[in-house]
């Protein structure tokens, strides 16, 4: 069963051919919290600065705004649950007892959150759709306090993508809504603009100011959701106009920043 709901995603999916599923290596950045499970593949798992091989039962656990893909390298079967959520749909305070640093761990193939996923399984084929979100806002519950009381288990040891990307990503992320362009970044870590451009295109598989605008336009997004003005929201979020703004805004998500307004009142 697919779930694509406004606060909550979920789907479990196989693949055995996965030159036929590019979708994949998807290179984004969203609101929503997400957790994976990954059940097999050969693949790495990129979020922000850090790269992660992908081992079977890894929890890959993702917080909101965190630019991240996974890259898959043959062509071998690959297999994973996915759930994406928000606050609407999981409570906060449940979210706040996970790790801040916990990102990529390893379960045990018959632990609690093994079997937690397995369940899922026999839910999607047997309940309709309202109940099995019911049932999955339940079981989510269970798999995060078990995130949480697993805190003491260390992170998959990450490798880190370039020491001048990690410098970079903590100073965008630091300055995000001031940063006037790029070359304010390449000044901070006294590099060419066209070696940086090179270097961060390379490592994330996108350009500079692109990831500054996605990361913009991720916040003004979760702004607009939690009630603020899109006239206001795009200044905050640093945007020199509200005409650049709106249009970049339609352009990434496919409608207007209104749109979220008329959900939340409509809802």
């Amino acid at each position: 069963m697919n779930i694509k709901k406004q606060n909550v995603i979920y789907n479990h999916k196989t693949f055995v051919n996965m030159n036929k599923s590019p979708h994949f290596s998807m290179k984004h950045s969203h609101p929503m919290y997400e957790i994976i499970f990954f059940e097999k593949g050969d693949a790495d798992y990129i979020v922000e600065g850090k790269l992660y091989h992908l081992k079977k039962n890894d929890i890959i656990f993702t917080k909101p705004l965190d630019y991240h893909y996974i890259s898959v390298h043959s062509n071998s079967e690959y297999s994973r649950y996915n759930v994406a959520f928000n606050t609407d749909f999981i409570d906060k305070r449940i979210l706040d007892l996970i790790p801040s640093n916990l990102e990529v761990i390893n379960c045990a193939p018959k632990s609690i959150i093994a079997d937690t996923f397995k369940k899922l399984d026999f839910y999607s084929e047997n309940l309709d759709e309202e109940s099995f979100v019911d049932i999955l806002k339940s079981l989510l519950k269970e798999i995060l306090y078990n995130l949480s009381l697993n805190s003491t288990v260390i992170n998959n040891n990450p490798s880190e993508l370039s020491p001048f990307i990690t410098q970079a990503l903590n100073y965008i992320n630091s300055q995000l809504f001031t940063i006037k362009d790029v070359k304010d970044v390449c000044d901070y870590l006294h590099l060419s603009e066209s070696y940086f451009f090179r270097l961060f295109k390379k490592q994330l598989k996108i350009p500079p100011k692109q990831y500054i605008n996605l990361k913009r336009l991720n916040f003004a997004q979760k702004m607009i959701q939690c009630g603020h003005k899109p006239s206001e929201v795009y200044l905050e979020c640093g945007f020199e106009t509200y005409v650049g703004f709106y249009k970049q805004y339609v352009k990434h998500f496919g409608y207007s920043p209104s749109h979220e307004t008329n959900k939340k009142t409509n809802s």
